[in-house]
C-alpha cells in the first residue's frame, strides 16, 4: 500500500488501468518516498514493441479512471525489461526500482 497526503493507494489498482493503456507491455507501481506528502504515486512503463508512449498522456487517460490521488505523478518510461531491477527468478525488486525512479525524477530537476 503506498500512502500518500494521508490517502491509501492499491499499486495493484494503478497498475491496472495504465495496463489497460494501449501500447502498454508491463506497469508496474511503486511508492517513493517524498519530504511532504510521505510518498507519492508513481509508475515504471515498458511499452509494447514499436509503441510509442508519453507520460503527459498517459497521465491524461488515468484522470478519467482514477481518483486524481491516484494517478502517478511521475511515470518513467523504459526501454528494456533489462533496465528494470528483478530477482534471478524474474520478480521486480520493488525498493530498488523506487530508488531509480527517484533518481531519474531528481535528474530531470
Amino acid at each position: 500500500m503506498i500512502k500518500t497526503s494521508g490517502a491509501n493507494v492499491s499499486p495493484a489498482e494503478v497498475e491496472r488501468e495504465i495496463s489497460a493503456i494501449a501500447g502498454v507491455a508491463l506497469a508496474v507501481v511503486v511508492g517513493v518516498d517524498d519530504g511532504a506528502r510521505g510518498q507519492i504515486v508513481t509508475a515504471a512503463v515498458l511499452p509494447e514493441s514499436g509503441a510509442v508512449l508519453e507520460p503527459a498522456d498517459m497521465q491524461r487517460q488515468l484522470r478519467d479512471t482514477l481518483s486524481s490521488y491516484k494517478v502517478p505523478k511521475s511515470i518513467i518510461v523504459f526501454e528494456s525489461i533489462d533496465e528494470i531491477p528483478m530477482t534471478p527468478s524474474m520478480k521486480i525488486r520493488k525498493r530498488e526500482l523506487a530508488a531509480l525512479i527517484r533518481a531519474r525524477i531528481d535528474a530531470a530537476g
